[in-house]
């Protein structure tokens, strides 16, 4: 048999390794040679979190606690286009974070002590890609067992996010328990162009001592897929929230052991896994 030869148009180029060595040499790299994605941005402690593929797409990392654990892994969004708050760790001695009422994890925001409370400061809006805000939010039109008003929730909240003067509704997706799930997937900005701006919410209080919290709030890109993590005081995973901000939450018992699993849904909250130990008693003698 005569053995076929093949013709390529355009010759195979080596990889020019020697171009690496000097920064004024990676010019003279093959440009058919190129990497699959790269590290555009890394913390002050070491970490990537922020990163490019060969599309141009960009995923992204937010760590907290002390910048040890992970709370943000997010796809096609850029570091600064990514915010969730979980008001657990890092406001400081925020007097308006509550301890012991909590959608995941031990605390939570007084909105109703702090109506002006500022979501993000300087936030890059991408008019092109549409914005998602995402909040769980309780309300309690009193806390004196003796009103008529007592256990009942604002039913016509009017909840609000405000993107520099523009106000967006958030509206009421599902409620678990005490909680409900507010969401705002914004793709028309009413005239509002690419830019940072502030982010507030409003809320439209119906009685004067009308208590409000707020919990486990983030902020993406429409486009964009989020997972989100809350950690107890002892760094043990409390809550992971999926991309429809729904959580699966962990329980422990007394020595750390997880005892129960159990996933938030539409329909409410339902139990995945539930376990007891068993820890042998032993007699002693005298």
């Amino acid at each position: 048999r005569k053995a076929q030869l093949f013709q390529f148009s355009t010759p195979f180029s080596f990889f020019n390794w020697r171009g690496l060595l000097t920064p004024t040499q990676t010019s003279s790299i093959s440009p058919e040679w190129y990497s699959d994605s790269k590290i555009t941005r890394y913390s002050p402690y070491g970490y990537p979190i922020e990163e490019e593929d060969v599309l141009n797409i960009k995923s992204s990392a937010r760590f907290g606690y002390n910048n040890t654990l992970p709370v943000v892994v997010a796809q096609n969004a850029g570091y600064y286009e990514t915010k969730f708050t979980d008001f657990e760790y890092g406001l400081g001695n925020n007097s308006f974070v509550t301890k012991g009422t909590a959608h995941s994890g031990r605390s939570s925001y007084q909105l109703s002590s702090d109506p002006n409370y500022i979501v993000a400061a300087n936030y890059p809006v991408h008019t092109h890609k549409g914005l998602s805000v995402k909040i769980w939010l309780k309300s309690k039109l009193s806390n004196n067992v003796n009103d008529v008003d007592y256990g009942l929730k604002n039913q016509n909240p009017q909840f609000k996010v405000s993107i520099g003067n523009k106000d967006f509704d958030l509206l009421s997706v599902a409620q678990t328990g005490e909680w409900t799930l507010y969401s705002a997937e914004i793709k028309n900005f009413n005239g509002l162009v690419s830019g940072n701006y502030p982010i507030k919410l409003k809320y439209n209080y119906i009685l004067p001592n009308e208590q409000v919290f707020i919990d486990d709030l983030r902020i993406q890109p429409l486009d964009a897929s989020m997972n989100c993590s809350v950690y107890y005081e002892d760094n043990k995973l409390a809550a992971q929230f999926d991309d429809q901000h729904f959580g699966v939450f962990y329980e422990y018992n007394n020595k750390g052991q997880l005892v129960r699993k159990s996933i938030e849904t539409e329909r409410g909250k339902k139990t995945l896994q539930e376990q007891q130990y068993n820890t042998p008693q032993y007699e002693t003698k005298n």
